[in-house]
């Protein structure tokens, strides 16, 4: 099984693309690489390790409970960086909406975990 973290490939996608220099996103290039990366992934790792699995964050992260100001100073940076994170954050929603409705691998989000907790809880299994 091979457990991809959308969160990750998404933002490192978009970063990729808006670089130091702009802030200006094309939402097609950018679901073309983020749709690149995945095919990329299950090509070069199926054989070995089979099937791809998406882990997705949820908003609610149960983190938050225990401690309050987690992920508390990416807003600032967020609102400082002059990129338009409403764009970044539909785009992300409209590509995890478009695998789960088009493409034919698994998906797996929970409520209030973090992709990286789906990994955690899999991985022991």
């Amino acid at each position: 099984m091979i457990l991809i973290d959308l969160s990750q490939v998404i933002i490192s996608n978009l970063m990729t693309q808006v670089g130091p220099r702009t802030t200006e996103i094309d939402e097609m290039l950018v679901r073309h690489m983020i749709l690149t990366s995945i095919l990329n992934i299950k090509k070069k790792f199926s054989a070995e390790y089979g099937n791809i699995v998406i882990c997705c964050d949820n908003k609610n992260y149960w983190r938050k409970d225990l401690y309050p100001y987690y992920k508390y100073s990416r807003k600032k940076e967020r609102e400082s960086s002059g990129i338009d994170w409403s764009l970044i954050f539909n785009t992300m929603n409209d590509v995890k909406r478009e695998l789960k409705e088009v493409f034919p691998y698994k998906i797996i989000e929970q409520d209030r975990a973090e992709a990286d907790d789906i990994i955690a809880v899999l991985t022991q299994t």
